[in-house]
């Protein structure tokens, strides 16, 4: 137990030390808050009556998966929690600012709504949600995010894709929250379903190319030759369509990106690189999660560019500088 204290203070001592760095250099860092924690975890077994521990979170049924999926985290107490005024999940919050200045809130409408299994069932299928009642899920979601905000000095940036009832970018927008604008789901879903460009993103969102639970952006173009077919059009090309992503066509499309109208622009940094041809394999070999689906390669992705080399890389960083380079 010792050695493990000694890794998690060295750890800490660290990042703290790279965090300081940053912003002694005018760079933020944003990380992560996941929704849930780990049945075997130091804070279920420190807090347990926090936690249902008869029940496990995942989510339901849908187009992607018929069983729905069961992701073997426990539940949260959410009376007991605020019962104690929350002093769980603000001391997470205030340990996590010593390392990040901007937080990635997962998988936001957990907060509203979870999708509730019971312990030991193998899929997702038998569930339902916790709070049952859908008339409460807008107060449940406000209470928890309003304890976020004034729990911590970070900026919340949520993570809401995936089937979103309305009162959760509702609250969202009303709290100022940013969501998150993935170009390739970004569609006029309840109209004739064609991309919308980046100029028409809301505002309040953090707009990118891809996540880390999905394809690099050169996979997903490799593999849809009818979306890709369809956004190479409204980049203005004509012609035959590249099946592959060209350093040209990358260049191009961050371009592209940079008119986006929403507040932030972040972007996985094998879209970055992949023009440049410093990843070598086929693009399906630098994704980061297949959610869903255990598999020794999830997480287990490192850059495989040295910082030096990313440093001598000028063409590469100016010209990655004047793609990304936004509007006044």
């Amino acid at each position: 137990m010792d050695f493990h204290r000694f890794l998690q203070m060295e750890l800490a001592r660290q990042f703290v030390a790279a965090h300081d760095y940053a912003l002694q250099n005018g760079v933020f860092i944003e990380g992560d808050i996941p929704i849930l924690v780990n049945r075997d975890s130091a804070d279920v077994w420190a807090h347990m009556d926090q936690f249902h521990m008869d029940t496990v979170a995942g989510a339901p049924p849908d187009m992607y998966s018929e069983d729905g999926q069961n992701w073997g985290f426990p539940t949260y107490n959410w009376p007991a929690m605020r019962a104690d005024n929350y002093q769980w999940w603000r001391g997470r919050l205030h340990s996590a600012e010593q390392f990040m200045d901007l937080v990635r809130i997962d998988h936001v409408v957990g907060f509203f709504r979870i999708w509730t299994i019971r312990h030991g069932e193998q899929t997702g299928k038998n569930g339902w949600f916790v709070p049952q009642d859908e008339s409460q899920w807008g107060e449940h979601g406000r209470r928890i995010l309003s304890m976020m905000l004034e729990s911590s000095t970070m900026l919340p940036l949520a993570e809401d894709l995936g089937t979103i009832p309305h009162v959760t970018r509702d609250t969202m927008r009303d709290m100022g929250i940013c969501g998150l604008k993935v170009q390739r789901w970004e569609k006029w879903w309840e109209g004739d379903r064609t991309f919308i460009t980046p100029g028409d993103y809301e505002p309040l969102a953090v707009a990118t190319l891809s996540t880390h639970d999905s394809e690099t952006f050169a996979d997903w173009w490799e593999h849809n030759p009818m979306e890709r077919g369809e956004l190479w059009g409204l980049l203005g090309n004509e012609g035959e369509v590249p099946q592959s992503v060209s350093q040209e066509l990358g260049i191009q499309v961050m371009k592209w990106f940079a008119g986006v109208n929403s507040l932030f622009v972040v972007h996985l940094l094998q879209d970055l690189l992949h023009p440049f041809e410093l990843l070598s394999g086929p693009p399906a070999t630098h994704r980061i999660n297949l959610p869903g689906v255990v598999r020794p390669e999830n997480w287990s992705w490192r850059c495989p560019v040295t910082l030096e080399k990313l440093q001598e890389s000028r063409q590469m960083n100016e010209t990655l500088a004047l793609a990304n380079q936004r509007p006044d």
